[in-house]
């Protein structure tokens, strides 16, 4: 499922088929001030979470929503929160698809992506960039020693 990032600043869009994944990369990546809606149908998957008074209601909130505590998914779907994150792009995901299918070197991908997301952000607010982060610290935390 395609699902919009609820957040003040440029608009991005997050790809995964796990709500509970969902959940836990727009929290990791706006602490709480973004939501998520899906695209297709509206139903918002998960609200924004920054007037909670507690932790307790955070995790309420996000149990309700995710099906499971932040910590469980975690816990259990490391992997599917750091693809979660890996997906999460700026402007029109249809656009950004059809110009991409084009290209087969890896290199060149990236190169794409990278200058889409420069041209495309009007924000300082970098969500892409701080997506892509989170995703390799998750990454990197999950590796065996």
């Amino acid at each position: 499922m395609v699902l919009e990032i609820i957040n003040p600043s440029d608009s991005y869009t997050m790809e995964t088929d796990d709500k509970a994944a969902a959940c836990a990369a727009v929290s990791l990546l706006g602490s709480g001030q973004y939501g998520l809606k899906d695209l297709a149908n509206g139903e918002d998957i998960l609200p924004v979470l920054i007037f909670c008074q507690d932790e307790d209601h955070f995790n309420e909130i996000f149990k309700k929503y995710a099906g499971m505590g932040l910590n469980e998914v975690m816990e259990t779907r490391r992997e599917q929160v750091a693809e979660a994150l890996e997906s999460v792009l700026i402007g029109d995901r249809a656009a950004y698809e059809d110009a991409i299918k084009g290209i087969t070197d890896d290199t060149e991908r990236a190169a794409f992506a990278e200058k889409w997301h420069a041209e495309k952000r009007t924000s300082l607010n970098d969500i892409g960039g701080r997506a892509k982060d989170i995703a390799a610290a998750l990454r990197r935390s999950s590796e065996t020693p």
